[in-house]
């Protein structure tokens, strides 16, 4: 995160020495303004106002009255000295007021069984799944993503209770300042599961809230928020930010729409269901993503389901 406040007050500290810089302090400062392109853009702003008459006057004026009160002359550097923290104060307020930050936008877009790990410009961290596409907007006021289709789990850095990260997943909101957590946003719902922290959760279609805790994990279906699930201590997430490698989906008392939308993404056909009932039943177990096809089968097994193939289609349908 580019912290610009900080900035702009290293700036002010070298426009205010500019003018009885040593060799060393040169070659710092040099270092300084190489290190970034807002160092660079920080410290022409900050010369521009130091050598503005504008500040030449309000100093003129203060420096009026402390040679009256001195009795002795006071050269320019020395009374400008003596206000250095007024013109630094006054420099970063009106910086930061006169230049609003441009939103970072990040837009990260993955295509089948293709994931995608992202470090975020305020020091989060996101994984996104096959077949998603999100846009993460950044700025000092706001973090938020709006994940368009698909999945991504996040890792958030805590910042501020004043700066939360929030992801829109069509109706569904989720709120948090600092946790890991997941959203999948498909055709059959929308899932949120959280690893570590807590995060809030807002369904606009009813106006209902719920507070997840770590090792929880609820799906709003049709636009109704389901309760929500304590996961065991033995889940693991497919998209674990530490286990690139991880392609086993554990489903515990997850809907049958949301493990079909897992294994949708890993194939080129598109999987849905002749009765739409069927998306809200339950499913517990492990399942192999690397092999979609194949675990799509046992999963129809398992619970009474045949799989019929067409090209490009799948249909899922009562037995």
């Amino acid at each position: 995160m580019i912290d610009r406040i900080a900035i702009f007050e290293q700036a002010a500290n070298w426009a205010e020495l500019s003018q009885s810089l040593s060799d060393e302090q040169q070659k710092q400062l040099r270092i300084w303004l190489d290190e970034a392109p807002e160092h660079r853009d920080a410290y022409q702003k900050c010369l521009k106002i130091w050598h503005s008459d504008e500040l030449e006057s309000v100093l003129e004026k203060e420096a009026e009255q402390l040679t009256v009160s001195s009795k002795k002359p006071i050269n320019k550097w020395l009374w400008a000295s003596a206000f250095c923290a007024v013109f630094l104060l006054i420099t970063v307020n009106f910086l930061v007021l006169q230049s609003p930050t441009k939103p970072e936008s990040i837009i990260a877009k993955t295509s089948t069984s293709q994931s995608r790990y992202l470090d975020l410009p305020d020091g989060s961290a996101m994984k996104v799944g096959p077949q998603s596409t999100l846009n993460y907007l950044f700025t000092e006021q706001l973090r938020k993503v709006e994940l368009s289709q698909g999945e991504s789990l996040f890792s958030v850095q805590h910042l501020s209770d004043n700066q939360p990260f929030i992801v829109e997943a069509g109706d569904t909101q989720v709120t948090v300042t600092g946790t890991e957590f997941s959203v999948d946003k498909s055709d059959f719902g929308t899932q949120v599961i959280v690893v570590h922290g807590s995060v809030h959760v807002a369904n606009q279609v009813d106006s209902t809230t719920v507070e997840l805790t770590a090792g929880q994990s609820v799906e709003i279906i049709d636009g109704k928020m389901g309760e929500v699930k304590n996961l065991p201590k033995s889940f693991n997430h497919y998209l674990d930010l530490d286990n690139p490698q991880s392609q086993w989906l554990d489903a515990y008392q997850m809907s049958l729409g949301s493990v079909l939308a897992k294994l949708d993404r890993q194939m080129s056909e598109k999987i849905s269901l002749e009765d739409s009932t069927l998306k809200a039943m339950l499913v517990t177990g492990r399942f192999n993503l690397n092999t979609p096809k194949q675990t799509l089968q046992m999963l129809a097994l398992a619970n009474k389901l045949r799989v019929s193939q067409y090209s490009g289609q799948i249909i899922i349908r009562n037995n």
